[in-house]
């Protein structure tokens, strides 16, 4: 009799163990969410320790399946359509747009090496080198494949700038830069560590891009993404909007979903 009351003072005594270690530990990991610091130190001085921040930001994007609506407003092309993106790292992307009554305005499928470009109003599919894919009759803009990936993926890492200078706002850090050709300028939020906007201008001080950045959120991995991007080039008056409505980040993403279909008939391409 008296050995088994010893046992359940035992067994309680250790169940109440583990209870409070259990709180405890919710509890650190509340406070460790509050107390968490900013992903830059807003007294830094050194621009190469912030754009490195920023790329180590986007390099905690593995993945991203991101569905919403992208708005393109050219002298020659506007629509309003549905997009479907999927990013793999390091460079396979997959973009479909598809306008009101389900009329596709094109397809993209592009990595490091080759791309695939469909466009169901020209009845063509471009194919060819990367190096010579051409987008201006998709989405208006005419961008590399790393652009391009950093554009849909809202993540500008500022990389390629030959010097720079970082400056403190209101708001947060400031960083000028120069890549030997276009002067730029980049709004940094130091507690997210992501740029909210930037503007970068030719030797005649012309703005020749405009982007911004908005509505972010920290998904898996730790990664911050905007639900928000914006795109302008103001002496060609294009602008391109993304708001995505669903955003999936870091999650497997099977190569199904990289291929697409053409017609039998469709002209092809190779450029």
């Amino acid at each position: 009799m008296i050995l088994s009351r010893i046992k359940i003072i035992r067994s309680f005594t250790v169940t109440r163990a583990i209870i409070i270690a259990m709180i405890a530990l919710v509890f650190l990991a509340g406070c460790a969410s509050v107390l968490r610091g900013p992903a830059i130190n807003p007294q830094e001085t050194n621009w190469q320790v912030v754009t490195q921040i920023l790329q180590n930001n986007f390099e905690r994007l593995r993945t991203l399946q991101g569905w919403g609506r992208l708005v393109v407003e050219t002298p020659q092309m506007a629509y309003n359509a549905s997009s479907t993106v999927v990013f793999k790292s390091p460079d396979s992307l997959f973009v479909k747009i598809e306008a009101i009554f389900g009329l596709d305005v094109g397809t993209l499928f592009a990595d490091r090496d080759t791309y695939r470009l469909y466009i169901p109003s020209h009845n063509t599919c471009y194919t060819g080198s990367t190096d010579s894919m051409a987008l201006s009759q998709f989405i208006a803009f005419d961008l590399s494949l790393d652009k391009l990936i950093h554009t849909l993926s809202g993540l500008e890492t500022a990389q390629g700038l030959s010097k720079g200078i970082l400056k403190k706002d209101k708001k947060g850090l400031i960083l000028w830069g120069n890549d030997g050709t276009y002067i730029h300028k980049y709004w940094i939020d130091p507690k997210k560590g992501v740029v909210t906007r930037g503007e970068i201008r030719n030797k005649s001080n012309q703005t020749v891009l405009l982007e911004e950045f908005d509505r972010f959120i920290r998904m898996d991995g730790g990664v911050i993404v905007p639900r928000t991007i914006r795109l302008q080039r103001p002496l060609e008056k294009q602008s391109l909007t993304l708001f995505y409505e669903n955003l999936v980040v870091n999650k497997k993403v099977s190569e199904k979903d990289f291929k697409f279909k053409v017609p039998q008939k469709v002209l092809k391409v190779t450029l």
